[in-house]
């Protein structure tokens, strides 16, 4: 059955790029789109193929892949498009084929507009060529950038970087002092000769090129990214800063955009995401109130998919309680079965290199192991010299040829307790340093800190306390090794895993704790008040039925 004319108006309506557009105009747009309805598992278009039409999902879900570099016949999944997401952008770009491919996961009904009909929809509503151009932008740098931390299912919606003009801001006091320097060796080239001036020139430029190419690769290592599930600021200072902060979209409170008059001529501001944790900033960003377009859409959509799962509960389990649906025969879902705890030789291999291991429900992480050697070395030195010396000494005597009179036997019991000492330090350090754990459970965060011979310090908190996790790695050690420090807000309380290995993925750990831990007790909450409110009914069915 064909979709009618309203039907569409209030789709499109709720759209961000229609947002602010009459219901007059809106009603020709639909006028402009066809319909196109598709199975389960229904190829959309191969990438390769000759773009022909922008899709709007009207109802269903498809997913986008594309062929990896460098490896034709494997796939890569780039995530999930479903109810209100659009795509097929390349059709808006002259002589460019399809670089991304599309299939159905779920039968689907399509919204789409032709080449042709697009044209006519630019001249009649010129306000949707500025959006659009947002959001191809977006598309061509999603496809650039390789995310490692970002769940595979997980599309992104929106990507960009902070406004080209502060790019140029910090490349032009460059620009302007090595046209000086070149202009200085021109002015003095009859003096230096032609060896010297090269000379000059060509390190001029090197360092000129260097210092360019840092700051242009510094500028492209910020990314503001929206995602149906998450609000994200990933910032990296090369070789020196990597950090990343984020909120699930559930958890978003409001937004605001804030232009200077610099920003309003030319056309990037700032927006102000306030969550429960505090405020992430997409700082100088094209087009601001178009992205909070994008944000705005995607909360109302967060919270419509809960209410109609919530709907289809309460639909269920009163059907359930009055007999229209069989009662269910068990809990619904099976129990993940429990992974085995490590055995002796994968703790060593995961305390030697990865410094993390996971047994049953918990993850176990401990600091990086080089912070222990930037603990050690020292004593590690002065314990080997020790020992060198000693055995120097037993040498030097067995073969007589020590000084007459010199106290060999005192000497060696002297450097032998030194290396006791010694011996005692460095064991001490060690397991000061493999006793601080950090536990991640299904219900809680615990942070352990045990001094040897001394007292226990357990610290531990519920994970849906949790209000905010960041991470940061500083210093090129900590950007070579992967390793940095993971704060945790709980409340006033600043948890801290310190040091740790890979910390990005101890952040998404813990957002997917939280996730599940979320959906656990939000269904939990919601059974019992269903279960509730199908007593009252089913109480009224059996009334009515007397």
């Amino acid at each position: 059955m064909a979709l009618e004319v309203w039907q569409i108006v209030t789709f499109l309506s709720g759209l961000h790029l229609f947002r602010g557009i009459e219901e007059e105009r809106l009603k020709w747009i639909a006028g402009q789109m066809t319909e196109l309805r598709l199975r389960e598992e229904e190829l959309v278009y191969e990438e390769g193929q000759e773009p022909n039409n922008l899709y709007f999902i009207f109802e269903g879900r498809v997913q986008m892949t594309r062929y990896r570099r460098g490896a034709p016949k494997e796939e890569e999944m780039l995530g999930f498009l479903d109810q209100g997401d659009y795509f097929g952008l390349e059709v808006l770009e002259a002589r460019t084929a399809r670089r991304t491919s599309v299939q159905t996961t779920t039968a689907v009904v399509l919204l789409c507009f032709s080449a042709e009909a697009l044209n006519e929809v630019f001249a009649q509503v010129p306000e949707l060529i500025p959006r659009l151009d947002l959001m191809i932008a977006s598309f061509h740098l999603m496809l650039r950038t390789n995310l490692d931390w970002l769940n595979p299912e997980e599309y992104i919606l929106y990507i960009a970087r902070k406004h080209p003009f502060f790019l140029w801001v910090r490349l032009l006091p460059l620009i302007l002092l090595i046209t000086i320097v070149v202009g200085l060796f021109l002015g003095l080239y009859g003096t230096l000769g032609l060896s010297l001036f090269l000379i000059l020139m060509a390190g001029a430029l090197a360092v000129a090129g260097g210092v360019g190419l840092w700051i242009y690769v510094d500028w492209s290592n910020d990314y503001y990214i929206v995602t149906a599930r998450r609000i994200v600021f990933q910032e990296r200072i090369v070789l020196l800063y990597d950090s990343r902060q984020e909120s699930p979209m559930e958890q978003v409170q409001s937004t605001e955009v804030d232009r200077s008059y610099l920003g309003q001529l030319l056309g990037f501001g700032d927006v102000r995401i306030r969550t429960y944790t505090g405020v992430i900033v997409f700082q100088a960003v094209r087009l601001p109130a178009e992205v909070e377009k994008i944000i705005q859409e995607q909360i109302k959509r967060v919270q419509s998919t809960l209410r109609q799962a919530e709907i289809r509960s309460i639909e269920e389990t009163i059907a359930r309680r009055i007999g229209l649906l069989p009662a269910r025969s068990g809990p619904p879902g099976e129990a993940t079965p429990a992974k085995p705890a490590p055995t002796p030789m994968q703790r060593f291999m995961a305390d030697l290199f990865h410094l993390r291991y996971e047994y049953g429900d918990t993850i176990q992480y401990r600091t990086h192991w080089w912070i222990l050697i930037s603990r050690i070395w020292l004593v590690t030195l002065l314990l080997l010299g020790v020992v060198f010396t000693s055995l120097f000494l037993l040498v030097k005597a067995a073969l007589g040829q020590m000084p007459e009179g010199f106290p060999v036997v005192g000497a060696f019991l002297g450097l032998m307790l030194l290396g006791l000492g010694f011996f005692l330090r460095w064991v001490y350090v060690y397991i000061d340093w493999h006793n601080d754990r950090y536990l991640i459970t299904s219900d809680q965060v615990v942070d352990i800190n045990r001094k040897p011979l001394g007292k226990e310090e357990r610290r531990a908190a519920p994970i849906r306390n949790i209000l905010s996790v960041e991470f940061k790695r500083l210093g090129i050690i900590g950007l070579l090794l992967n390793f940095g420090t993971v704060y945790i807000r709980i409340g006033d309380t600043l948890f801290t895993f310190d040091n740790v290995y890979n910390p990005s993925e101890v952040q998404r750990e813990l957002f997917h704790r939280m996730a599940v831990r979320s959906v656990r007790e939000r269904q939990q909450q919601a059974e019992a008040e269903r279960q509730r409110m199908a007593d009252w009914i089913s109480a009224y069915d059996r009334l009515t039925r007397r």
